[in-house]
This record gives structure tokens, C-alpha cells and sequence, in this order.
């Protein structure tokens, strides 16, 4: 009997540090960019990244601060769900793949399924989405977006998927996936007043060619990507909630664009109704009291309505 051979009793994908068990055998081999050697220092490779945040969210600081928090989060919480799909914006060319392109090339492809159709993550059969840590939808159509609704919603939140592949018995694995949604759609997705799972941003402008050069040369070399998974690995994330991302301007626009169309009449009924009192009260020379109290009366009949 060979007493140096190795025994499992169970195979298992846990990304976190903290997970030793000699009956498992964790098919997790670390972040790509671990194998990365860097000898040099060079703050310009952070800065174009954290620029490129930026730019994808049209400037918008509290934005910026939470997608780049949102993948700090990915190399030192990989085992945390976060909860909260990214929905990025924009028009062709702005950079949006470019930032999966960068994470891909520090996690490892093999942790990363990118697709652009639905079935891969809710068809009959859906192993590309086991042991991953990021799921990458892209061009996400309005038609799309809001006919797999609950299913995305779903897939966000569960903690653990049910895996069917071809042949095999259907089984459980434990979910660790950040989800990304990309589209040029002006509103690829349902977002309600009472929002907790989708991020959205807006990428409003293409930048100049040395820009996407630049980044695509960090982004291809390793001593560069070394620069930034250490950055990334040891920014500070005191304070941060994921589950929690800030109100956007994209996100205000696509709430608005996805209330139901009572509200839309409720909102024109009331302003014809208080333009018709004031414009009553400066024809007979009614004033400032009884005009306020004809305002309170058109909208006591506004509530009435609801």
C-alpha cells in the first residue's frame, strides 16, 4: 500500500484562503496574476485603470468609488456573493469588454464564462457556469433583459446552482459568481423604484486611440497586471457595502422610463389641474393664500384617485 498516495472524500471550488481540509480536494488553484513577478514600480498603470472606471461612469465619483470597490471585492472576498449584478451602458467601442478583458487576465479564463446568450446560464444544460467567478452577458437586448428577468434576479442571489451537464446527473455547487451585463441598449433590463440588484453605469464618450492603446498594453503584460492585482488586493474596503450601490443617474432614467403608465397620467393630470387654478386665480384676482389652497385641493383629488 502506497502510503504517500493522497485521498479525498470529495472535490470541491472554494476561492477563499480559508478553507483546509485534507478530505477535500479544492479544484481552486488561486488568481492567474498570483504567478505574475513584478520588479518595478509604475503608479501611471493604476492611474490609466482607475481613469477607465471613471470613463465608464461618465465621471460620476460615488459611482466610480463603488465599481472599483466592486472588484477589490472579487480578490480579497472571492467566497462573498455580492448580490448586485454591474450593468454597463454604452455606445460601441467605449471600453466596456475592456474592463472583463483586464479581470480575466488576473483571475484566469478558466474562472470566467463570457456569453452574449441567455441559455448558456438557464438552458437545459449549464455547465459553463460552475466553479466560476465571473459571468460576463453581453450585448443585452431591452427584449432580452426583461423577458429572463427573474431568472437573472434569481441567479444573483442564489447561493448555490443546480449544474446539468450532458450525461450526468444534475448536482449542487455553491455560487461565487459576480455577474456582468453589457449593452448598448438604452435600457437592457427592468430596474424598479425598489432596486437592490442591479448596478447600473453609463459610458457616454469614446476616448482617443493612444488611450485604448495604452490600456491594452498594461493589460497584456504581466508586470503590469502584477502593479494592479496588488493594488487591487490590498485597497481598502472599510466601509463598503456591496449590497448596497449608489443611485445613478442611468439608473434614475431607467426607473423612470419603467413605471407603469398611471403614474405618467397622475403626473400630467395634476399639473393641468394646478396650472388651471392658477391661471383661474390671476384672471379674477384671487391670491397667493387661496391659490396655495386651490393647489392642496387638486392634489387631495390626486390622492383620491390613487
Amino acid at each position: 500500500k502506497d502510503t504517500k498516495k493522497r485521498c479525498y472524500k470529495k472535490i470541491i471550488f472554494d476561492p477563499s484562503t480559508k478553507h483546509h481540509s485534507n478530505n477535500c480536494y479544492n479544484i481552486f488553484n488561486g488568481f492567474q496574476a498570483d504567478s505574475y513577478y513584478n520588479d518595478i514600480e509604475n503608479e501611471e498603470v493604476i492611474d490609466r485603470f482607475l481613469t477607465h472606471l471613471s470613463n465608464l461612469c461618465s465621471g460620476d465619483q460615488e459611482a466610480s468609488k463603488f465599481l472599483l470597490n466592486y472588484i477589490c471585492h472579487l480578490f480579497q472576498l472571492p467566497e462573498i456573493l455580492p448580490e448586485v449584478t454591474v450593468v454597463i451602458c454604452g455606445m460601441k467601442g467605449c471600453g466596456k469588454d475592456l474592463l472583463i478583458d483586464y479581470i480575466e487576465n488576473l483571475i484566469g479564463s478558466e474562472y470566467i464564462t463570457r456569453t452574449q446568450n441567455f441559455n448558456t446560464l438557464f438552458g437545459e444544460f449549464n455547465s459553463a457556469i460552475k466553479n466560476k467567478l465571473v459571468i460576463q452577458i453581453n450585448e443585452v437586448s431591452g427584449k432580452d433583459g426583461y423577458r429572463m428577468k427573474e431568472e437573472i434576479k434569481e441567479f444573483i442571489t442564489k447561493k448555490k446552482l443546480n449544474i446539468n451537464e450532458k450525461n450526468m446527473k444534475p448536482y449542487s455547487l455553491n455560487n461565487f459568481s459576480r455577474t456582468f451585463m453589457m449593452s448598448n441598449n438604452n435600457n437592457p433590463i427592468e430596474i424598479t423604484q425598489d432596486n437592490r440588484r442591479f448596478f447600473v453605469i453609463n459610458c457616454d464618450k469614446i476616448q482617443d486611440e493612444d488611450y485604448y492603446s495604452n490600456l491594452y498594453e498594461d493589460m497584456n503584460n504581466k508586470n503590469s497586471l502584477r502593479i494592479l492585482y496588488e493594488f487591487l488586493k490590498n485597497h481598502s474596503l472599510d466601509g463598503f457595502k456591496v449590497k448596497k450601490p449608489p443611485v445613478t443617474k442611468k439608473m434614475m432614467t431607467m426607473t423612470e422610463h419603467n413605471l407603469d403608465p398611471i403614474y405618467y397620467f397622475l403626473e400630467q393630470y395634476l399639473y393641468d389641474s394646478v396650472k388651471f387654478i392658477k391661471d383661474d386665480d390671476e384672471l379674477s384676482g384671487n391670491d397667493g393664500e387661496q391659490a396655495e389652497q386651490g393647489e392642496e385641493k387638486a392634489l387631495e383629488e390626486i390622492t383620491f384617485i390613487t
